[in-house]
């Protein structure tokens, strides 16, 4: 099969590659020169530009999709990492908190005034006593730190007991809010002399003993008088917190307070040697219980049974 006539006119092929390289030189000298196809190109441009996006569409999706995922990835690492180093610095400042509370419940005790001669003792408080229905702390010392049943318990901020029983590595306090528990006391504000006991039940101080027409008032501080030589002169033990009068009866009812942290102490200072013996005036009474003793029995510190 020939190629039909008509088609076989015109320039033959080698004036035409020659016409059309001459064209091109001269229009990229041109363009080079001139500037001259730059308005075209941007023409052509714009009619390309929707094709070139339709091609790079999927090779843009795919880039997107993975930076997506391994920015996820990394996020979640991120994340637990924060979330790992939040809970370490929650305890941390659990600690902190913990030690800054144990310190200044040391240094606290160790400025306490020394309460007549003798040794003190820092105990810790491992755990309450087994008796539900008897308050008692058991301490991390015993008879080799020399504790002994019927030794004074203190903390920094009054009296908190009496131990009541020991052991070699261990020992066992009865709080003095037990209903077992007096202690003489006296009014810092007037100096009255009464006997202190606690209820063993709401965790209060009484005082069972003081008659109806004494002069307290609610917020007066009892402090140890010492006259039972078992608790030295002048430690706090509690704050009077309610008085009830009544015609019909010769005591007053007198709620207090206990001042010491008896339930929420970590450390405790016990009197390992007795406070001096107060000395007998010439009638036969001791210069601590001379006038002003209350009514009803003598004041005596007893152990809990």
């Amino acid at each position: 099969m020939t190629t039909p006539e008509f088609f076989q006119r015109g320039p033959s092929p080698l004036v035409r590659l020659v016409f059309f390289s001459a064209l091109s030189v001269a229009l990229m000298v041109l363009d080079a020169r001139y500037r001259a196809a730059d308005a075209l190109r941007s023409a052509l441009s714009l009619l390309v530009y929707p094709a070139e996006q339709a091609v790079l569409a999927p090779v843009r999706v795919a880039r997107e999709a993975g930076q997506f995922f391994t920015t996820q990835r990394r996020l979640q690492t991120e994340n637990d990492d924060l979330r790992q180093r939040l809970v370490v610095a929650e305890v941390h400042a659990q600690r902190s908190q913990s030690l800054d509370q144990e310190l200044a419940e040391l240094r606290r005790s160790a400025q306490l005034p020394e309460r007549g001669k003798g040794g003190l003792v820092l105990a810790e408080v491992l755990h309450g006593g087994r008796n539900p229905y008897v308050a008692k702390l058991v301490l991390d010392r015993g008879l080799g730190a020399g504790l002994r049943p019927g030794q004074p318990v203190i903390d920094a901020d009054g009296v908190v007991g009496q131990v009541t029983s020991s052991t070699p590595l261990a020992a066992e306090v009865t709080l003095v809010t037990e209903q077992n528990q007096q202690v003489p006391v006296r009014v810092l504000r007037n100096g009255l002399r009464t006997l202190a006991g606690g209820d063993g039940v709401t965790g209060t101080i009484s005082l069972p003993f003081l008659p109806g027409g004494a002069d307290i008032q609610t917020g007066d501080v009892l402090v140890t008088s010492g006259i039972d030589g078992v608790y030295p002169e002048g430690v706090p033990v509690a704050t009077v917190s309610r008085i009830e009068r009544s015609a019909n009866r010769v005591f007053a009812h007198v709620t207090c307070t206990p001042v010491a942290g008896v339930a929420r102490d970590r450390y405790v200072l016990v009197l390992t040697a007795p406070p001096p013996t107060p000395v007998a005036n010439a009638q036969g009474q001791t210069a601590a219980g001379a006038a002003g003793a209350p009514a009803g029995p003598p004041p005596a510190s007893g152990a809990a049974r």
